[in-house]
Parts: structure tokens; C-alpha cells; sequence
């Protein structure tokens, strides 16, 4: 019985402490500032969240007129969205979501933390970058006279576009069809990325390797795990080999740690570093 009671003590001191830490002040300004520029650029759906965050947490202490005048809202749009959710990302503190024409920032409490942006294709695939700076996506369209890839990568901070690529998807015989598969991989500085298609009826897969100037097929890989900066280097598998393909050359991996445009890469009885330009060297450091 007294343990419990110094539990729930406890706990009420905790929660309290917590609550004097937010700074509801600030969060308020930002808030504030947040919904004139939604208004200003009609972000809508932005400007409607703001509105049910302040209403849910009236400790902002402040008031936002309604961007839908005397409409009523039917339910909360906190962690929700006009449109299918085609991914999102559990970032801890963060929850982002690409819907199928925009991408939206949330704080854990569903409090928008910048402007929604649209994009450009529709993603049938979407990843994030390492740095979480950039958003990559890709789409199929067309028959299969005329198919193409859609690529795209898009800075989140800004929502600006930072390039898209369409590549013809040529050769595919009647009867059959190019499909993304289930994985892509974008460079850390967002300037390349790569993406699996499956040739449905025709029973293989392939990965096209895509930069602002190039878009290159590479058939029998499949499971990108990471590509360099300007695709200098990919890690990607044939079968069950997990190869490093860099310099025109194939080296057979045991395993790979990735980083942020760099790896490093045990193959045979050697650890080697692959740089941003994908040049192997020693690696040395304690292992």
C-alpha cells in the first residue's frame, strides 16, 4: 500500500517536473507563426492541425481564427491527413508522412513543425537520406510501349525540389510489365539513388541506378543497401552475395556497415574503407 503510494507520488512529481520544462510560451509563437504562413500559402490542412493543437493543449494561451470560418470538423486532425498515407517515419520526437501528393512534419504531439509541401510524383516508392535532408521517391506510369520511371529527390527543410529524372523503361515485351520492387536507397548528399523494378511475367529483377544526368539498369542485383555520392559506389546483392560494386569492379562481401556517403566493408580476411569516390583502402581502427 505505501509503495504504491510513493509510486503514484512519485509519478506526479515526474509528470510535473515535465510539464514545467515545456515552454508553452515559445511553442505558442511558433504556432502562431506557423499558422500565418499556412494561411498565407493556403496550406490548409496545415493551418486546421495548428487550429486542434492549440484546442487540445490550451496551455499555449493563445487564439487562432478558423482557416474553415464556421465549417465544423468532424473528429481530430491531429496524426491525420486528407489523403492515403502512402509511408511515414517514426522519427522518436518527429513523425513524418508522405500522403499521395504531399509530405507533412509532425511533432510526437501532432503539432505541424513546418509548412507541407507537395511533390512532385506520386510516391509509389519513398525513403529518406541518412541526414534525413532529403525525401527520394519513385513511381511507374504508362503501358508497356511507353513505360517510365519517375524519380525525384526533394530537400524537407525547404520543400524545394533538388531534381527529378524520367527514365523510359524500353523493351518490355507485350503481355509483361515494369514494377517497382520493394527496396531504394538514396545518397546521403542526394544525389543519386536506386531503386528495384520487377519485370512481372517476365520473372526477374533489376536495379536502375539514377543521378540528375544518368540512369543506368543494372540486371540479376537486387536489395540496395547503400550508394555513394553521385553513385560512385553501390552495395547491392546477385542472389544471396552481398556484393560492392565501385570502379567498374565487383568485390564480394562478408558484411558492411554504411555511412553517410563512406562504408566500410569486410571482404575475405580484409576490412577495407570505401571513400566518397569509392577507392578502397585499409582500414584502420580498432576492430
Amino acid at each position: 500500500m505505501l509503495k504504491g503510494l510513493v509510486c503514484a507520488l512519485l509519478c506526479l512529481l515526474f509528470t510535473g517536473l515535465i510539464a514545467e520544462d515545456v515552454d508553452w510560451a515559445a511553442i505558442g509563437e511558433e504556432v502562431k507563426e506557423l499558422h500565418t504562413d499556412s494561411r498565407k500559402e493556403g496550406d490548409l490542412w496545415t493551418a486546421i492541425q495548428l487550429e486542434a493543437f492549440v484546442k487540445r493543449y490550451p496551455e499555449t494561451k493563445i487564439r487562432l481564427s478558423s482557416f474553415l470560418g464556421r465549417s465544423t470538423l468532424v473528429g481530430s486532425p491531429l496524426f491525420a491527413f486528407p489523403e492515403n498515407v502512402r509511408n511515414h517515419w517514426d522519427l522518436g520526437a518527429d513523425v513524418w508522412a508522405v500522403t499521395n501528393r504531399r509530405f507533412y512534419a509532425l511533432k510526437e504531439n501532432g503539432r505541424p513543425s513546418q509548412l507541407s509541401f507537395e511533390i512532385p510524383i506520386h510516391p509509389g516508392r519513398s525513403t529518406l537520406n541518412s541526414t534525413r535532408q532529403f525525401v527520394a521517391l519513385a513511381n511507374t506510369v504508362g503501358n508497356f510501349r511507353a513505360r517510365i520511371l519517375q524519380t525525384a529527390v526533394m530537400d524537407i527543410e525547404t520543400g524545394d525540389l533538388k531534381w527529378r529524372k524520367d527514365t523510359p523503361l524500353t523493351g518490355i515485351p507485350e503481355g509483361q510489365q515494369d514494377h517497382l520492387h520493394h527496396s531504394m536507397v538514396v545518397a546521403h548528399d542526394g544525389s543519386a539513388l536506386v531503386t528495384a523494378l520487377h519485370r512481372q511475367h517476365g520473372d526477374f529483377v533489376r536495379l536502375q541506378v539514377v543521378t540528375p544526368n544518368s540512369s543506368k539498369p543494372l540486371r540479376g542485383l537486387s536489395r540496395p543497401a547503400g550508394i555513394g555520392p553521385g553513385a560512385s559506389w553501390l552495395i547491392a546483392s546477385r542472389d544471396r552475395q552481398r556484393l560492392l560494386l565501385s570502379g567498374g569492379k565487383e568485390t564480394a562481401l562478408q558484411n558492411a556497415a554504411i555511412g553517410p556517403g563512406v562504408a566500410v566493408v569486410r571482404h575475405g580476411d580484409k576490412l577495407s574503407w570505401v571513400d566518397s569516390a569509392g577507392k578502397l583502402s585499409p582500414f584502420v581502427g580498432n576492430v
